[in-house]
């Protein structure tokens, strides 16, 4: 029950590291209880499949096996946790301060894929700043490049700007939209397209444009393949990013390799990839005055 193939036709196998089923007073009795089998298994398994290194990414609790395996001088192979931003929370109590510092103690490296993360995740969990390590993310350079085609089957306006992140109110697509409407009749030609996975904030954010007079001019598109995002993003005048909070966002990323200039809100996960003017304008988080001035320039 350790492992098992993610499908036949493929050389993939899903692991399950997790000894811990939670903090509370029951889970804890019974992860103790279990916890000798769990970590037999998980040692076999590491042992069976020669695994060197163990790298987990959004980590929480479920890194406590292999790092009770390390701390007892019985698996030698390299542990990492990475760090994305989303994972980054306070302890949620005695317990799982525990947790995560023995995790951390054992740990060879810890990553964040950005400087201002790192300095979080160091701050969040009272860890040396020096043992965190930045590891920026990357991006498909042969799938996001300058001149692709606009993507066949999706009618796109002539003239358009574009923000990318999924439906959800962090990404801070409300004061985009209200940002758009402030210059949508400066720039008649102009429109804005969303791209994004499904979420909350679609209806609403349909709902507000229709208010303001700029339904017309602003299209919602969901659940796009890769392809298409980078024909969206590589046609688009600017891309324009309006988040509350990020750590190092690749819509950005693959605007740049789009060679798309960005306009984007100050904050740490911006600030840590671009710079005011080259080619960028950043604007203050959450002022659709400020994002519209930006915007227009």
């Amino acid at each position: 029950s350790a492992r098992r193939p993610v499908n036949e036709s493929r050389s993939v196998v899903r692991y399950r590291f997790a000894v811990l089923g939670g903090t509370g007073a029951v889970a804890l009795v019974k992860s103790t209880l279990a916890a000798p089998l769990a970590l037999l298994r998980t040692l076999r398994l590491l042992r069976s499949q020669n695994v060197q290194a163990v790298n987990f990414h959004y980590p929480g609790r479920n890194a406590l096996g292999v790092a009770l395996l390390r701390l007892m001088g019985l698996y030698g192979g390299t542990l990492t946790v990475s760090f994305h931003g989303t994972d980054v929370r306070p302890p949620d109590g005695v317990v799982d301060r525990l947790v995560r510092r023995l995790i951390f103690n054992a740990c060879n490296h810890i990553t964040a894929c950005a400087p201002a993360l790192a300095a979080r995740v160091a701050a969040t969990y009272a860890i040396p700043p020096s043992r965190v390590s930045v590891i920026y993310n990357g991006t498909n350079i042969r799938a996001f490049r300058p001149g692709i085609m606009r993507p066949e089957g999706l009618q796109l306006p002539a003239e358009y700007i574009v923000s990318v992140g999924g439906y959800i109110a962090g990404k801070g697509h409300k004061v985009l939209i209200r940002a758009f409407g402030r210059i949508a009749a400066k720039f008649p030609a102009l429109s804005l397209v969303i791209v994004g996975m499904d979420g909350p904030e679609r209806g609403p954010l349909a709902e507000l444009s229709r208010e303001l007079g700029i339904g017309h001019r602003v299209q919602c598109v969901t659940n796009a393949s890769q392809s298409h995002v980078a024909g969206i993003v590589a046609n688009a005048v600017a891309c324009v990013q309006s988040s509350r909070v990020e750590s190092f966002p690749l819509a950005v990323l693959e605007a740049g390799a789009c060679g798309v200039p960005v306009v984007a809100t100050r904050i740490d996960g911006h600030t840590d990839m671009l710079r005011d003017g080259v080619p960028a304008c950043l604007y203050v988080v959450g002022s659709d005055e400020a994002g519209a001035a930006a915007v227009a320039a």
